[in-house]
């Protein structure tokens, strides 16, 4: 499978969020520990063909970093993150939804993510069975997966709202970006329609006329369908994705 690549403006851009968001002031970096992602590709995903799901933000993706780490090199925190995406892809999705830790050392302490029990997750699953029904096993490597912010504490919790407006200009440029490289058939932003309002202008995307399970859809330029989905926790699967299975034919 040809590997799918981010332009080297990516990565500019990146770096500069990583600077514009350790030179803002904020009361609450002086005592956390933030983390950076990159997204990531399976080895088996196609452009066109296959899906790409969004969340909000995701905790401990590079291990974590002080700000005066980041103040002191926020280029070697950027180069290490895109690393461990381009190494990991999503096979940490595979070894965290067999219980197996990425690091090799089978059912250990590591693995804190209860994955299988994650909605996100197997609303993701069933999805990639849709378009590749034998892919039980690997599912995960016919997908890409995002988030719309890239930084976030490491340990748990979302970005504050401080926290986001440091960083919301550069994170609807990256994801522009990563809709552009990628090209999913399907874009499925499982976040709310509040957290993607800053996005919808770039992206292109209005609200349908009656929310329910879908708040939003357009089909972008680049021939992706995109849908933002209410967060699936607490909702019936038949229902959640009953009511996607139309923007998955389109």
């Amino acid at each position: 499978m040809d590997k799918v690549l981010l332009p080297p403006s990516y990565e500019q851009c990146l770096m500069s969020l990583m600077r514009q968001f350790c030179s803002m002031p904020c009361r609450r970096k002086k005592e956390t520990a933030y983390s950076l992602s990159c997204p990531g590709v399976g080895d088996s995903y196609r452009p066109g063909v296959d899906i790409m799901v969004v969340g909000r933000a995701t905790n401990g993706w590079d291990g974590g970093w002080s700000l005066p780490e980041a103040l002191a090199a926020p280029d070697a925190i950027v180069r290490r993150a895109k690393a461990l995406s381009e190494q990991q892809k999503l096979s940490w999705v595979g070894s965290w939804w067999n219980r197996q830790c990425p690091c090799g050392e089978g059912q250990c302490a590591h693995v804190r993510y209860h994955i299988r029990r994650s909605a996100f997750w197997q609303v993701a699953r069933e999805l990639v069975l849709q378009v590749h029904s034998g892919a039980q096993d690997n599912w995960f490597e016919y997908l890409a997966w995002s988030n719309l912010y890239k930084i976030a504490p490491a340990s748990t919790g979302n970005p504050t709202g401080r926290e986001i407006e440091l960083q919301k200009s550069a994170a609807v440029d990256l994801l522009s970006m990563e809709l552009e490289a990628l090209r999913p058939r399907l874009a499925l932003f499982m976040v709310g329609m509040s957290w993607f309002e800053p996005f919808a202008d770039k992206l292109l995307v209005e609200p349908v006329e009656q929310r329910g399970v879908v708040e939003a859809a357009c089909s972008h330029p680049c021939g992706t369908r995109i849908v933002v989905t209410c967060r699936p926790e607490g909702k019936r699967r038949s229902d959640f994705l009953g009511a996607l299975k139309p923007h998955l034919a389109a």
